[in-house]
């Protein structure tokens, strides 16, 4: 007899074996586990693998690259070395790690709250609630990490750092700039935007996956998508979502950047729908290419990134029996 069973009396007499509830509640937690360590896994294997593009679009944004995108990358590897393509990329998965674990968890977790319990006719409406409500308690869960990441990348090569590291920038912002509160500076574009990008990106994602079943040539032996076909949906979706929301994102970068360059001077001004100014002054000085600076080369990186988030994802799930 199983240990998640004990015996108990039947109303003839007879024995019967009855599950323990902790049964139940213990395979949950494993698979919520394992749940866990996929999405992380997932997340950190797409940042991974788009690090040389992240690193030329964050020289792009603070220093206004004369030259191509090749010729950035070119410029790097004969000035730096091929590594250097990928520097700052372990303090990225430190951030990207939870968060992908969490939002994946979460849209599981929210999936199974508000689908039927046999997942039949299941509407649009529920897969975005389901993606918005996991985007945004990612972003609750993580973004100081964020912040604190895009304070340690803009600092220059050969000046003099104000911050030593991680740990040391996270405790500087609480003690210098307004406690806990400092530390969610720019976060309310960030939950705007995170809200519609994951909505979208998820109800896409799993629609794609469901209308490719008609297509016998998309789908293996056993009547699943094949992995290019989960990198072609997953490209599509990320795709949508990023041009939705990508006014929101840059905003969202001239606010972090803005908070560096004068962090004690304006804290002041960071209260108010600061947001919603920076957005209008953009549009108003800089036209809408100005709203949309750099969305070509987010295209590029954005793509490769949550396309094999989601197939690493899904095939870490199958190998790990969730």
């Amino acid at each position: 007899m199983s240990h998640n069973a004990e015996v108990t009396g039947g109303k003839d007499g007879s024995s019967v074996a009855a599950v323990r509830p902790t049964g139940a509640k213990y395979s949950n937690a494993i698979n919520t586990l394992k749940s866990l360590v996929a999405g992380g896994i997932a997340g950190s294997v797409a940042k991974t693998v788009v690090a040389p593009l992240e690193r030329v679009k964050i020289l792009f944004q603070v220093h206004n690259m004369p030259v191509s995108i090749l010729g950035s990358l070119r410029m790097i590897v004969e000035k730096e070395g091929y590594l250097a393509l990928f520097n700052g990329n372990m303090a990225v998965c430190v951030r990207v790690f939870p968060y992908s674990a969490i939002q994946y968890v979460s849209y599981d977790y929210f999936k199974h709250r508000f689908y039927p319990s046999d997942h039949s006719d299941v509407t649009a409406v529920e897969r975005m609630l389901a993606g918005a409500c996991a985007g945004v308690t990612a972003v609750c869960c993580t973004y100081p990490l964020d912040l604190v990441r895009v304070r340690l990348a803009c600092q220059a090569a050969g000046e003099r750092r104000r911050y030593r590291g991680m740990l040391d920038c996270i405790r500087k912002i609480h003690a210098e700039e307004g406690g806990v509160t400092a530390l969610y500076r720019g976060a309310t574009p960030t939950v705007l935007g995170v809200i519609p990008y994951a909505a979208i990106n998820f109800s896409t994602y799993e629609f794609l996956k469901v209308a490719v079943l008609a297509w016998e040539a998309l789908c293996n032996a056993d009547g699943e998508p094949t992995a290019a076909t989960r990198l072609g949906c997953g490209a599509v979706a990320g795709s949508i979502g990023q041009t939705v929301v990508y006014p929101l994102d840059t905003v969202r970068r001239r606010m972090q950047m803005h908070v560096v360059e004068t962090a004690s001077a304006d804290a002041a001004r960071w209260r108010g729908p600061e947001w919603l100014r920076i957005l209008f002054r953009i549009a108003r000085t800089e036209g809408m290419r100005g709203v949309f600076r750099g969305i070509t080369i987010n295209y590029i990186r954005v793509v490769p990134m949550v396309s094999v988030s989601f197939a690493s994802y899904d095939l870490l799930k199958k190998a790990l029996g969730v």
